[in-house]
């Protein structure tokens, strides 16, 4: 307990103090993430095979990336939205509203019929 009033106690005392600290939390929070992937890659090679690790791994890098852009998009939309709602702009609003929502929809409709275009393009 002593050792949490501490670090809250340099968490409190100013602004390069709360850099450093987010930074030593960001560095061991990565740190243990690559540990556990160096752990756990030679595990599931083994339980699933040369072939079937590769589909696992495309298959968490495709979403993973799909997890980034959608995190973007709804980043983005959080701040259009709250800058034409404080500007009082509602045009401004239902434009980005608008342009959100369709970019929305045409990218679900790309993951959706992906495989469909594939067999057309790939044939």
């Amino acid at each position: 307990m002593n050792m949490i009033l501490k670090l809250k106690n340099f968490y409190d005392t100013g602004a390069a103090n709360r850099a450093a600290f987010n930074t030593i939390l960001i560095y061991t929070q990565r740190f243990f993430a690559a540990g556990l992937s160096l752990f756990t890659t030679p595990l599931l090679l083994k339980a699933l095979g040369i072939e079937d690790y590769g589909i696992y791994a495309l298959t968490i890098g495709f979403v993973g990336m799909l997890a980034v852009l959608n995190w973007s998009l709804s980043n983005a939309t959080q701040r259009y939205t709250a800058f034409a709602i404080g500007e009082g702009d509602y045009e401004k609003l239902k434009k980005s509203f608008f342009y959100f929502i369709s970019n929305s929809f045409s990218l679900r409709f790309v993951t959706l019929f992906n495989r469909y275009w594939n067999k057309f393009f790939l044939c």
